[in-house]
């Protein structure tokens, strides 16, 4: 029959993996709000481009036109951007 290990040993081990864990989580912690600051920036720089394609005369709106509202879709940016240079005389 296998030894049990001493209760002092388990806790030393346990405590040692907590601290691992902690550690992890921070680390993880920081490299999600990196990531949310790099995604509200770039949707920023969407919501700018989004902003001068509405200002342009004849571009395309940023929803599809459909009768019902829950059937209209955004229309992605480059899209739009696509659609005024083409239509430009």
């Amino acid at each position: 029959m296998a030894k049990t290990p001493a209760t002092s040993t388990l806790l030393k081990a346990a405590e040692a993996r907590i601290v691992e864990l902690e550690k992890k989580l921070a680390s993880e912690s920081s490299a999600k709000d990196s990531f949310y600051k790099q995604m509200q920036s770039a949707q920023a720089e969407v919501e700018q481009v989004h902003a001068l394609l509405d200002s342009l005369p004849g571009s395309a709106p940023r929803k599809t036109e459909h009768e019902e509202s829950w059937q209209r879709k955004d229309i992605a940016t480059m899209t739009r951007l696509a659609a005024y240079l083409a239509n430009r005389p």
